[in-house]
């Protein structure tokens, strides 16, 4: 019977060291041991939701307007309605003169906006979610009437991951239940007055995008005759090619087409061809549209 009593006062012993060791508190068994320490919360600021290329010139964001039923030349000879570099070089689409038929070539805008604006830029992105997209289309809203000719808004972000684009359709409409659509025009709009705020200019370019097809005649009245201007033949097919030139031959087609307007057709020996032409904008790899 001792022996059992002995027993029974080791197991006793045995369960209590170890019940104590289990609570964290050696010589006081039963006691339970203090809560583990959390981990103590980070410092600094919040790392960024994308990161920018490294390229201080590289063109990040980019906004294209596109028409609806509208003349080619509304898409293949317009620049972006914004392009933004990492250094803050701004490039807008400048003013549309109401005349028929428009000059030839655009007017570009330039301005170099602060790192204060770019940095509001970012957080604009950041809040629309442009950043979290891959290539995804806003289409018109169901509620409202179907408008064929509505001008449609892309914006493509290029970060450090890749190119990602976000598509409006009919982003003006006022039945779009999308809050993502309110802020695309907030960003227009902050784009716009800081281009203002920051002393837009005039800008010309010097290299060439230009785009020739079959010079279809919608109104005679309106149509004026030159001589075919591009160093090589016209595009033998029945659509629009795109050439891009640099240097001195850029030089002298901006010249020409200055005092072009859309209504002029080009003349190679016995056939008629339209032109689209534009300066391109630093950062644009061109013929893309």
């Amino acid at each position: 019977m001792r022996a059992v009593a002995a027993s029974r006062r080791l197991l006793a012993l045995a369960a209590a060291t170890l019940l104590a060791a289990a609570f964290g508190a050696p010589g006081c068994a039963g006691e339970p041991a203090a809560p583990p320490t959390s981990p103590a919360p980070p410092t600094g600021e919040p790392p960024p939701a994308f990161e920018l290329p490294e390229d201080p010139d590289a063109l990040f964001l980019v906004i294209w307007q596109g028409p609806g039923f509208a003349p080619i030349e509304y898409v293949l000879g317009r620049p972006p309605l914004h392009a933004l570099s990492v250094d803050g070089d701004l490039w807008s689409e400048g003013p549309i003169p109401e005349i028929y038929p428009g000059p030839l070539l655009p007017s570009i805008l330039h301005a170099g906006i602060s790192s204060a604006d770019v940095a509001a830029v970012v957080e604009r992105i950041v809040e629309i979610g442009l950043h979290e997209v891959e290539d995804e289309r806003i289409e018109q809203p169901a509620s409202g009437p179907v408008l064929a000719d509505a001008p449609a808004l892309s914006l493509t972000l290029t970060d450090r991951r890749g190119l990602r684009t976000l598509w409006i359709d009919a982003y003006w409409s006022e039945y779009h239940q999308d809050p993502r659509v309110e802020l695309a025009r907030d960003l227009l709009g902050f784009l716009h007055q800081a281009g203002m705020d920051a002393g837009n200019s005039e800008w010309a370019g010097d290299r060439l995008q230009v785009y020739a097809g079959p010079g279809q005649i919608f109104d005679s009245s309106v149509i004026s005759y030159r001589p075919w201007p591009l160093p090589e033949p016209p595009p033998n097919t029945s659509g629009f090619e795109c050439q891009i030139y640099e240097g001195p031959v850029a030089a002298d087609l901006l010249e020409e087409f200055r005092s072009a307007n859309h209504g002029v057709r080009w003349r190679y020996e016995a056939d008629l061809y339209q032109i689209l032409a534009r300066p391109l904008i630093p950062g644009e790899v061109g013929c893309e549209r």
